[in-house]
């Protein structure tokens, strides 16, 4: 969220400087700030921004053969990138030396953005750059597309096909164009493909949609007579029909009528477009109506629904089981991957070292010292049987999500937490 936060940061800066109409785009402050903006989200997603933002901006100036602006930002992001990340630099080398800034720069740059085997020994398996993510079609940022889109998508397919089939002018509207083929494009050409990649085209997309809208409600009567003006309007049904039904689902599945709180906004809204005629539909009344029901609905299902995901999702209650086991013992994990190994630093505030060999495992239970290994589940349970050979006790939570599994010795434990 925070790279999507600055890809949208840096398109809303670009964008400012850019007109409604064809002169030539501005350079003002703004490009100052869309380069320190873009320095910046290094922090928050190494060069994933860079990826989204730097193509369709370059493309855009590059079509409108603007080349010294080109230089220019180019230049400022090399000071603000430098003056920024150099002390960041600096710390990294002097815990883990070269090798580390090498990952940083090297294996999750070039090793995730093309398939490469390096000739260099790779920290194995923390640093996954250069397999994470690699068997994704190309075709997954299509798709997603249309599924970022809902509840709206056939507003979205109307939008995007009335936006490029207009012919209307604007260096605007030709960088939103540009940003729309080439963030998809630039992603695809990258060899770790993953569909929140794409979350922020978002800043495209949305435009697209809002210039659709207001066609449609400058001239709601002829509008709505044409296939995109219908198609908007059979999507307002649509989430209608879908805010009546999912609160039903919804109370079935909990075996609850709380959900069912939800079908007030949906039913006064149904009831009232029933008895209006079909012309009154493209309002701006009707559409900020119907985004309200959506989000009335989502807040009163998500409110019921959070508590059960809580229960079947969450770390925090295998962790808060553990607590009172982990205290004053050396704490142990065959967990090194940058998904699991950074959930027993957050929840316990201590580091854990690292089992490669999982036979260990059993040698570590043996020693009755005071200490603990954090396990998977499955191992835990495939090797039962060794591990009835070993005294131990072991916790797993009975609610949150089933992955961990806590061992220790037999007498390493005096009380065993409830």
């Amino acid at each position: 969220m925070a790279a999507a936060f600055f890809a949208f940061l840096c398109f809303a800066l670009f964008a400012s400087t850019l007109s409604s109409s064809e002169e030539t785009p501005k350079r003002r402050p703004f490009d100052i700030l869309f380069a320190l903006a873009l320095a910046l989200s290094f922090y928050s997603k190494n060069f994933y921004t860079w990826l989204i933002v730097l193509p369709p901006v370059l493309l855009f100036l590059a079509y409108k053969r603007l080349y010294r602006r080109i230089g220019v930002i180019v230049g400022l992001l090399a000071v603000f990138f430098a003056l920024l990340v150099t002390p960041w630099c600096l710390a990294v080398f002097r815990r883990g030396g070269w090798e580390c800034l090498r990952i940083v720069f090297v294996d999750n740059t070039l090793g995730r953005f093309f398939s490469m085997v390096p000739r260099w020994p790779v920290a194995e398996p923390l640093n996954d750059a250069y397999r994470a993510e690699k068997g994704n079609s190309g075709l997954i940022y299509p798709a997603t597309l249309l599924v970022f889109s809902a509840p709206w998508v056939l507003a979205f397919i109307a939008s995007v096909w009335a936006f490029f089939r207009e012919r209307r002018g604007g260096d605007f509207r030709l960088f939103l164009k540009i940003a729309f083929i080439a963030i998809p494009v630039a992603l695809t050409l990258s060899s770790s493909r993953v569909a929140e990649y794409l979350m922020p085209i978002f800043f495209v997309t949305i435009l697209m949609t809002a210039e659709l809208l207001r066609d449609l409600l400058q001239d709601a009567t002829r509008q709505q007579r044409n296939w995109k003006g219908k198609l908007v309007g059979l999507n307002i049904a649509i989430v209608i029909g879908g805010c009546l039904a999912a609160p039903v689902f919804v109370s079935f599945a909990l075996r609850s009528r709380a959900p069912l709180l939800g079908l007030i906004p949906a039913l006064a809204v149904a009831g009232w477009l029933a008895v209006n005629r079909r012309e009154e539909w493209l309002t701006f009344r009707v559409l900020s109506t119907a985004l309200a029901v959506v989000c009335g609905a989502f807040i009163l299902l998500m409110g019921c629904l959070a508590p059960r995901l809580d229960q079947e999702k969450s770390f925090a209650y295998f962790f808060s089981a553990i607590r009172p086991a982990v205290a004053q013992r050396t704490l142990y994990s065959t967990f090194c991957d940058d998904r699991r190994l950074p959930l027993i630093s957050y929840y316990l505030d201590r580091r854990a070292e690292i089992v490669n060999n999982k036979q260990d495992i059993f040698e570590l239970l043996r020693s009755r010292q005071p200490l603990g290994i954090i396990i998977a589940s499955k191992f835990y349970q495939c090797r039962r049987p060794e591990f009835a050979a070993v005294p131990h006790r072991a916790i797993t939570a009975t609610l949150g999500k089933n992955v961990f599994t806590f061992v220790t010795p037999d007498d390493s434990i005096t009380e065993r937490p409830k």
